[in-house]
């Protein structure tokens, strides 16, 4: 028996989200290089999870999902309509909370 493919949602990104990941990256390169680059290669695997399994992940917010990346302090906060993903901010933990969108 063959298991059926994971559906992937298309997701869409906010204009915030250029920002802070462009700001995240050069404040890790600054710190080692290379850390930069391992960071963008980490937000691409959780893109990735959120867009196999959007619903796996709990509200915070309705209707805002968190997704918290598992080798850096961020957090993606996204909503998810049935049929896509907008993803509104990749936020740094370490900033002040009540700043998160």
């Amino acid at each position: 028996m063959r298991k059926k493919p994971l559906r992937m949602y298309d997701i869409i990104f906010s204009r915030a989200i250029d920002h802070e990941v462009t700001d995240a990256y050069l404040y890790y390169e600054e710190q080692q290089s290379g850390l930069g680059e391992r960071f963008l290669d980490e937000l691409d695997t959780c893109f990735h999870t959120i867009r196999a399994y959007p619903e796996h992940f709990q509200f915070k917010r309705k209707p805002f999902r968190e997704f918290v990346a598992p080798k850096f302090p961020f957090v993606i906060i996204y909503e998810f309509d049935g049929d896509k993903i907008i993803v509104f901010s990749v936020f740094n933990t370490h900033k002040n909370p009540r700043r998160k969108p």
